[in-house]
């Protein structure tokens, strides 16, 4: 994947805009947490723009001439974009989940070969999913929210590979697979909180797909919440696709508002 110049620059900016954000306002993912408990009688509408800021590792297959190409980076290596938020409508026990994430991720890999002395791999697109949920326990501290919806992937892939033939190939892959997930919270008292979630699916157009997330929050009042935790996703391709394997893991922290 390809290390662009520009990377350290595009990383201070994202780390700043999101130091900004926290100090304006005073976390999170497919990331809106299980909120405190709100009357029956109440809609409840929630809004959580996050960072992720994930390391990647990749597997791509041969094509062609060219040779299968496997990238492992960390964060200061590869982030170029991050841009997420997640929204929670909810009435009742039943809720509505939608999150959405925009990535553009890149880096780079070396050969020893004669013919190909260095990969590229560039790999941006869209992440979202929508999940229908119900509310199982709701008895303080603890809540359970069982779910189960779909994950829409689309990304653009190109491989560049130098040296004494360059070459190049590139792709673009829909992915859209049926998942099921649960989460929880534990309330610790005095507004501090833990959550978890996660969910696993694929067999359509993945072969697999799973994700898995824990924070610590804090409630800051009824309509403000801070989380801060670590993110895992990882999809396995199809045989049919350039790609082999994507994985993102990483930090993510973020602000969940009720509207």
């Amino acid at each position: 994947m390809k290390v662009k110049s520009s990377r350290l620059a595009g990383l201070h900016s994202v780390t700043s805009a999101a130091v900004a954000l926290a100090i304006l306002l005073l976390g999170t993912t497919n990331v809106a947490q299980a909120e405190e408990p709100v009357s029956d009688s109440d809609w409840f509408v929630q809004l959580t723009p996050y960072v992720w800021l994930p390391s990647v590792e990749t597997s791509s297959r041969s094509v062609g001439a060219l040779p299968p190409m496997e990238t492992q980076t960390d964060l200061l290596d590869v982030l170029d974009v991050a841009a997420e938020a997640a929204l929670e409508v909810r009435k009742n026990r039943v809720f509505l989940l939608l999150d959405l994430s925009y990535v553009d991720l890149s880096g780079s890999q070396g050969f020893d070969g004669v013919v190909f002395d260095k990969g590229e791999t560039e790999v941006s697109g869209i992440l979202g999913s929508a999940n229908l949920g119900y509310r199982v326990i709701e008895e303080d501290p603890f809540i359970v929210d069982l779910m189960a919806g779909v994950q829409v992937v689309s990304l653009e892939i190109d491989l560049d590979f130098k040296g004494a033939v360059p070459a190049s190939a590139s792709t673009s892959d829909t992915l859209i697979d049926p998942i099921v997930g649960a989460r929880a919270r534990l309330n610790l008292g005095s507004g501090f909180f833990l959550n978890a979630i996660g969910d696993i699916g694929g067999g359509v157009d993945s072969k697999l797909t799973w994700q898995a997330m824990g924070t610590v929050g804090w409630q800051a009042n009824d309509w403000l919440a801070f989380q801060l935790g670590y993110r895992h996703l990882e999809i396995d391709f199809k045989d049919s696709s350039i790609m082999e394997n994507l994985t993102l893991t990483g930090p993510i922290f973020g602000a969940s508002f009720r509207l």
